[in-house]
């Protein structure tokens, strides 16, 4: 399956994509603001031409048995990405704690301007079993 989701934000890319890595403003926003019990960065590089991060993230659910049998009280979920500096763009794929050799999850986030102040964030999504 997949799909597109775009949000307008207030704001300019370069905003943008400093919020986007730091992380103070990520560790806050996921666990203060949206509730996760963990937001952790793993590993964070950058070079000349991209930005890698690895981090770990356990959101809260609140699912119903069956969906819990299946994929444990205690889902979680390690995201892979790269920004290409050249183009602007995040390539993500997300690894599940559980059925992931049968998941397939990845994105792409890019950004754009759509007047004063205000930017679209598309992301791509591709969600399949394998």
């Amino acid at each position: 399956m997949k799909f597109t989701t775009t949000h307008e934000i207030s704001g300019d890319k370069i905003t943008f994509w400093d919020r986007f890595f730091n992380k103070d403003f990520n560790t806050q926003l996921y666990i203060d603001y949206l509730g996760y019990s963990e937001y952790t960065i793993i590993d964070q590089n950058e070079s000349d031409t991209e930005i890698s991060r690895k981090v770990s993230i356990a959101p809260r659910f609140n699912m119903p048995g069956p969906v819990i049998k299946l994929l444990g009280s205690n889902l979680r979920l390690t995201e892979e990405g790269k920004f290409v500096k050249e183009t602007q763009v995040w390539y993500s794929k997300k690894i599940l704690s559980t059925l992931a050799d049968k998941t397939l999850w990845e994105e792409t986030l890019r950004i754009e301007s759509v007047g004063d102040n205000t930017i679209r964030r598309i992301i791509d999504t591709t969600l399949n079993d394998r």
